[in-house]
């Protein structure tokens, strides 16, 4: 019931929305650049200040980015930003946020996901278009297209990340265990001597239903490969669920829950749970993005992390670039030069290196110095080969629940060709609106 409502909720929300439109040092690069901070009005009374709403679900950084804006405020006295720091969740996230733009309250900057979630925002008429702004001048031109749409500029990339599996380097050689090494045997083996030795395997959060979707969506890339429309097509419908290599895809995540990959009563463990499990030393290993190393060396910091792409079963196994979160401006705020400049300090390599130091994530801003030797892991995983995560691309944000729906089905006992059939009519369901 509770879903049902929420779901409501989002629907109106969003028809809302829709009507109101009118280790080593690392380096980025070798040359950093620099963007100027647009300057306060001379006009403008210095003695006043304005104020700005910085909305984002990165609540795990939230300590980072208010030392952030203390700095920030003190270099430009003229500005001060409220910080809003919302759930998790990206359906709760968007709910709110949307109730932000609708109401014309906060929301100056605001931190917005690529692909379906930046279009709806977009198609509402709430992005400020980047262009001509001098912003992007700081970051790496290969990361521009996360934030663009039609050959226009809407968002700054800041981060990217991972979907991995984490291991506990010690306690595996404690235990006797093998390396992982990418491929689904040594996945399997590893799970199975952990629970021989008395430990739970992989621990996951399905519990929140969306962390299901750094599951499945590892799999849609890695079948994808080349193939980035690999779940837009679903959306057009070019393809069927119950087509190849869409029933592979969810044969795969169906094996992986049979086989007792994931630890006891993965669907009653939420997210932040089963980062506690994995740092705490109770799961040997962990499912989830390279975002949360940051959280795992916060809870122990004297773990020795391992990191492997998360293995597809009957194809090559790729590792999954996932572009982190843009920042993005408010095209109907009313304090939009004091936006810009805050845009301008978030994108700054003093701004970026003080961000990505302080959350272990991979920085687009070129110059950027980042002293993470986790960093070594994750590039070294990807180096193996990677893809674009397919939902880059994804315009209509709700198939992702679908399928996470699917996914909870599936773990629920469900057989997978009859609930594939279901999930492919509300898809089609989905196309009709």
């Amino acid at each position: 019931m509770k879903k049902a409502l929420a779901l409501l909720l989002a629907i109106l929300l969003l028809g809302s929305l829709m009507a109101c439109a009118g280790t080593e040092k690392t380096t980025t690069a070798d040359q950093p650049q620099t963007t100027q901070e647009p300057a306060p009005s001379e006009s403008s009374d210095k003695t006043e200040q304005t104020e700005i709403s910085f909305i984002t679900w990165r609540a795990e950084d939230s300590d980072v980015i208010k030392s952030m804006i203390a700095d920030f405020e003190a270099k430009n006295p003229d500005i001060k930003v409220n910080l809003e720091v919302t759930s998790t969740d990206e359906t709760e996230y968007y709910t709110v946020l949307k109730s932000r733009l609708i109401s014309g309250e906060g929301a100056d900057v605001m931190n917005i996901h690529p692909g379906a979630h930046m279009k709806e925002i977009l198609d509402a008429g709430y992005l400020l278009e980047l262009d001509d702004t001098g912003l992007a001048e700081t970051i790496d031109p290969g990361m521009l297209d996360a934030g663009m749409r039609d050959g226009k500029l809407y968002g700054l990339l800041v981060t990217y990340n991972s979907f991995a599996l984490y291991y506990n380097k010690d306690l595996f050689d404690e235990l006797g265990i093998e390396p992982l090494t990418g491929d689904y045997e040594s996945l399997l083996n590893a799970a199975q001597k952990s629970r021989e030795a008395g430990y739970m395997p992989v621990a996951a959060g399905f519990g929140d239903v969306w962390p299901a979707e750094i599951l499945h969506e590892a799999l849609f890339t890695s079948y994808g490969k080349e193939d980035i429309d690999i779940m837009q097509k679903l959306v057009t419908g070019e393809a069927k669920l119950t087509d190849e290599p869409y029933v592979s895809i969810f044969e795969d995540f169906l094996t992986m829950y049979n086989d007792g990959i994931f630890q006891d009563n993965v669907t009653g463990t939420g997210y932040d749970a089963s980062i506690s499990l994995f740092a705490s030393g109770k799961a040997t290993m962990l499912l989830d993005g390279t975002w949360s190393v940051a959280s795992v060396k916060n809870m122990n910091a004297d773990m020795n992390i391992g990191f492997v792409a998360i293995p597809a079963i009957q194809t090559e196994t790729l590792a999954v670039t996932v572009p982190g979160q843009l920042i993005c401006i408010n095209a109907k705020s009313e304090k939009q030069e004091a936006a810009k400049r805050f845009a301008a300090y978030l994108v700054s390599v003093e701004g970026e290196t003080t961000y990505c130091n302080g959350t272990l994530q991979a920085s687009t801003v070129q110059g950027t110095t980042l002293d993470l030797p986790e960093l070594d892991e994750v590039a070294a995983m990807m180096a193996a080969g990677t893809e674009l995560i397919c939902t880059y691309k994804l315009e209509n944000s709700k198939l992702e629940s679908v399928i996470d729906d699917l996914c909870g089905r599936l773990m629920a006992g469900g057989d997978l060709m009859t609930e594939l059939e279901v999930t492919q009519a509300e898809i089609d369901t989905l196309r009709e609106q």
